[in-house]
């Protein structure tokens, strides 16, 4: 993380496929990266640095380790 700050980079995720949860990390203002924002699979990530792009995590999440649920919209 400290690597990170140094480079500048503005925003990194960090996934967990089996939780099915992801952490994002926000550069602020004074180039430290502040507490986390925890998204689950219900939730939706709007990343700050793509204005437009939304990620639903439920499709992201949809085929992994856990997820008996068949909705039988799968290609």
């Amino acid at each position: 993380m400290s690597l990170y700050e140094r480079a500048g980079v503005k925003e990194f995720w960090i996934v967990y496929p089996e939780g099915r949860t992801v952490m994002v990390f926000i550069l602020q203002n004074e180039s430290r990266y502040g507490r986390p924002e925890a998204y689950t699979d219900k939730d939706e990530i709007k990343p700050s640095i793509f204005g437009d792009l939304s990620i639903v995590l439920s499709t992201v999440f949809k085929h992994t380790t856990g997820d008996n649920e068949h909705t039988g919209d799968e290609q």
